[in-house]
């Protein structure tokens, strides 16, 4: 999952939500979500602007 938020405070402030998170559920049972954090990112806009340009 890719998230684009408007600034660093922003980036700071959803990474504390995501690392807070402990377990997720699905299939009626309860996943660690440390095995999938790896798989959410989170950019500024500036960090996304800086990519494109760079192509």
């Amino acid at each position: 999952m890719i998230y684009v938020v408007r600034d660093e405070e922003y980036k700071k402030m959803l990474n504390r939500r995501f690392d807070n998170i402990k377990f997720i559920p699905f299939d009626n049972s309860r996943h660690d979500f440390e095995k999938y954090r790896s798989m959410v990112s989170i950019f500024t806009l500036a960090e996304v602007s800086q990519l494109t340009q760079s192509n």
